[in-house]
């Protein structure tokens, strides 16, 4: 405390001390207690996605992704350089032996299909959902 603080409280009377005091601790208080005290770094959330296979379906769901990202550009198209994945029969074994998604959902075996990088995560959790539903030909 330096010594104009010292003459201004023994100027100041009884009363007024007693407030400014009582002011100060409620400042102190009200700062105290309003700080967070973060602990670590902050939890990371991942959106939960519901998968409801009855409403993923081959022919109006996956079939689509499959035509655009895997037909279309050539690779996986009948007579393309890579194993053709045009029909549904043609496709189901890799589904079954669980190369679609070690390719397509985890980036395992080789990298990510398409070579490109991964699908937007809403096909790919439309494609996750019917593998997990038992790729069906619904």
């Amino acid at each position: 405390m330096n010594i104009f603080t010292f003459v201004h409280l023994k100027v100041m009377n009884k009363k007024s001390v007693l407030s400014y005091i009582t002011f100060l601790l409620i400042v102190v208080s009200v700062s105290y207690f309003s700080c967070v005290k973060d602990v670590g770094p902050l939890p990371v959330t991942k959106s939960v996605t519901f998968c409801d296979s009855l409403n993923v379906k081959w022919p109006t769901d996956i079939q689509a992704i499959i035509q655009i990202q895997c037909i279309n550009p050539g690779c996986h198209a009948a007579g393309g350089p890579q194993i053709d994945l045009s029909t549904y029969a043609l496709l189901k074994p890799y589904a079954d032996q669980g190369r679609i998604r070690a390719r397509v959902i985890d980036g395992a075996i080789n990298g990510w299909m398409p070579t490109t990088g991964p699908l937007p995560v809403s096909e790919r959790d439309k494609i996750d959902c019917w593998l997990k539903g038992g790729s069906l030909e619904n």
